[in-house]
């Protein structure tokens, strides 16, 4: 009987550990589309950035 109980525990322990992995892993797969859409911003931002310093002529052939 006190086996069966160590091993439920153990088995408590375990969960409680892949649980809280869990809820790491999803907070960080959280973060990935927010730091994604501030790359973008920057990006787009360093684009227009440029664009506006290439001559008149030369902006025709820029896409964004």
């Amino acid at each position: 009987m006190e086996n069966s109980v160590k091993a439920a525990d153990q088995r408590i322990e375990n969960l409680e550990s892949k649980q809280a992995a869990t809820v790491r892993e999803k907070q960080e797969l959280l973060k990935k589309p927010k730091t994604l859409n501030i790359i973008r911003q920057n990006f787009t931002a360093l684009l227009s950035e440029q664009s506006s310093q290439i001559y008149p002529s030369q902006r025709d052939n820029v896409q964004l």
